[in-house]
């Protein structure tokens, strides 16, 4: 096994148990604003999450071209030129 896909198989583990542990610490150990609520809570785990995917997004637009610009090695290129807008989230699905 490949470095890459130790660290994919580690983060697969990692990612949703950092996630349920966020929203265990949100929803139990966070205190309930007065006007708004415990509905007020759910922006504990939206902003970080929408701040994460405007990043990759905008990282994967601003870097796609590198490679190409940069005319770096077949192989190398290749590994960095597939990945597309949209990549960073849509891994999962495929």
């Amino acid at each position: 096994m490949d470095s890459a896909a130790r660290w994919t198989a580690r983060l697969e583990i990692i990612a949703p148990l950092t996630l349920f542990a966020c929203g265990l610490w949100v929803f139990v150990f966070t205190p309930t604003e007065t006007e708004q609520g415990f509905v007020q809570k759910i922006m504990y785990i939206h902003v970080p999450s929408v701040i994460v995917t405007y990043l990759a997004f905008f990282v994967t637009f601003a870097f796609g071209p590198l490679p190409r610009a940069l005319k770096l090695p077949g192989a190398l290129r290749n590994i960095v030129d597939d990945c597309e807008p949209g990549d960073v989230i849509d891994r999962g699905s495929a």
